[in-house]
């Protein structure tokens, strides 16, 4: 198995389970899902995953017309447990 630590998502988002098996922990529970699987995270969550076999994610973000990595992950995602970060003012 493998464990992976999402980032804080400061929007809501789209997560797709497109392959495998994993157990997702958030604060404060955990449930185990299967592929296929769509969820909607709000904003302000942080996921840790458990694959319990090979697992395709998707994260979904509406990034308009924006290619640049670095600039996208600015505007959408945060390591920072703030409310200022969550909201984009950090």
């Amino acid at each position: 198995g493998t464990l992976v630590v999402g980032m804080i998502h400061k929007r809501e988002n789209m997560l797709m389970l497109i392959k495998g098996d994993a157990t997702i922990y958030t604060e404060p529970s955990s449930f185990r899902i299967q592929a296929p699987k769509i969820m909607v995270s709000p904003p302000g969550v942080q996921r840790v995953a458990y694959g319990h076999t090979d697992c395709v994610f998707v994260s979904v973000l509406a990034v308009g017309e924006e290619r640049d990595v670095a600039k996208i992950e600015q505007e959408f995602v945060t390591m920072e447990r703030s409310p200022a970060a969550i909201e984009g003012d950090a």
